[in-house]
């Protein structure tokens, strides 16, 4: 039997946060801004000094969100299957 969206509520939230930092980060990783600007990007004090620091702060960061959003999705997964486990524990 599936869970009500109240009991689901986490999950859901924590598959869309995850989507979200997956994309960030693929999109930081593979199509960061190509020029150091000051509307968009990965901008710091730092990362604004020179252009290898830029290219190489959107690559790091990147990595970073790629592995959090991973993360994310198997933090999701298990709290979906523990609350199912719990439900179908309490049906019975």
């Amino acid at each position: 039997m599936f869970m009500s969206l109240e009991n689901n509520s986490t999950t859901i939230i924590l598959c869309v946060l995850s989507v979200i930092t997956l994309i960030t980060g693929f999109w930081f990783y593979f199509n960061h801004p190509k020029k150091i600007n000051i509307f968009y990007g990965y901008r710091t004090k730092s990362s604004m000094k020179s252009q290898k620091h830029w290219d190489f702060a959107h690559f790091y960061s990147g990595k970073l969100f790629i592995l959090l959003g991973v993360i994310l999705l198997i933090s999701a997964l298990l709290i979906y299957l523990l609350n199912l486990n719990v439900t179908n524990q309490c049906q019975k």
